[in-house]
């Protein structure tokens, strides 16, 4: 059958990159506090995202569900996700508790939970991120919590705004105000993102030294902003709900290298990358450096020595490519022969 032969192919692709010790150098990390978690309340909400889930079923058929999420976390964390694996370039998970413990060289930080913190945690962001000079984006309530106590004046310290609190419920999504700022350039569509539904409280920039970029939609208080904190780049969003282009536009002014901006999911390590496709049409993927690039499932060599490559894919597929020289994955080896 046709689906043994993709599994043989995926096989071997795992083989291959064990046997070469292939590397996955990520320049992105996101970063969640599963201690945040405590300090929410029991939420059975069951709100409308404003997104719509396409589900395939096993005989093709497709349905067009509207997305219900919980009140906080299941934009911020659960389908954040998606919108994340969107960007084009490969991404790393970890723990907020973790940064004491790892050797961190990130270009880029997206901090999605990190609403509690403690002075030794405190101390790594400080050495590890900011003295670096990454980029890091703080969303929703950074730092609100420390040392187990919760005061507006805790988030300072750790993402360098000052803030203040709105405990009206009202929704916090965001209208761009300042489209000259780098993160936008190329983002054209880009003029407003999050939800519709109310969340409180909400936390907004009060401070005179941040660049502010974009006010919430219903208060028109400071809502997304950005800082120069030492050596690295404190951006604040006061949304639950970020979008790709947004996350993409601040990757790509971080430095991080995107293999992809069509919107498709993709993923990638240094030997193989993947594509899944949303929508049909003309992809182009960027390399690192010039190398060959080869379709692990059927052994074609789609570039030569090139930086980069566009194929023609139609929708709800995926493409998986093997990059660096063709001889090193032979094509009768893909194609299970």
């Amino acid at each position: 059958p046709l689906i043994a032969e993709d599994i043989r192919a995926i096989r071997r692709a795992g083989e291959y990159t064990v046997q070469h010790n292939v590397t996955r150098e990520a320049e992105i990390a996101v970063v969640v506090d599963e201690d945040s978690v405590k300090y929410l309340g029991l939420d059975g909400a069951n709100l409308q995202s404003g997104e719509v889930d396409r589900i395939t079923s096993w005989n093709g058929d497709v349905r067009l569900v509207d997305r219900s999420v919980n009140t906080l976390t299941g934009d911020l964390i659960s389908y954040q996700r998606d919108r994340i694996a969107r960007i084009g370039a490969p991404i790393d998970y970890i723990l907020f508790s973790d940064i004491k413990m790892l050797d961190l060289d990130y270009k880029f930080y997206i901090m999605l939970s990190c609403f509690q913190y403690d002075d030794a945690v405190l101390s790594a962001v400080r050495q590890k991120i900011y003295d670096r000079g990454a980029t890091v984006l703080w969303c929703y309530a950074p730092g609100f919590i420390h040392e187990g106590k919760a005061d507006i004046a805790n988030m300072e310290p750790l993402t360098g705004f000052r803030f203040a609190m709105s405990t009206e419920p009202s929704s916090p999504r965001i209208n761009i105000t300042d489209f000259t700022y780098p993160f936008f350039v190329g983002e054209t569509a880009l003029t407003s993102f999050g939800v519709k539904y109310s969340i409180s409280p909400l936390f907004y920039v009060a401070d005179s030294k941040a660049q502010v970029l974009g006010t919430y939609q219903g208060t028109g208080l400071p809502s997304l902003a950005v800082k120069k904190v030492g050596e690295a780049t404190s951006i604040f969003c006061g949304s639950n709900k970020l979008t790709t282009p947004l996350i993409r536009g601040i990757a790509r002014e971080a430095g991080v290298h995107l293999y992809s901006c069509s919107g498709d999911p993709f993923e990638a390590n240094d030997r193989f990358a993947l594509l899944h496709t949303s929508t049909g049409g003309d992809k182009t993927i960027s390399l690192r450096a010039p190398a060959d690039v080869v379709d692990v499932f059927t052994g074609e060599i789609v570039a030569a020595n090139a930086a980069r490559f566009t194929v023609n894919v139609p929708a709800e597929q995926t493409r998986f490519w093997f990059i660096g020289d063709a001889k090193d994955f032979p094509r009768e080896r893909a194609s299970g022969s």
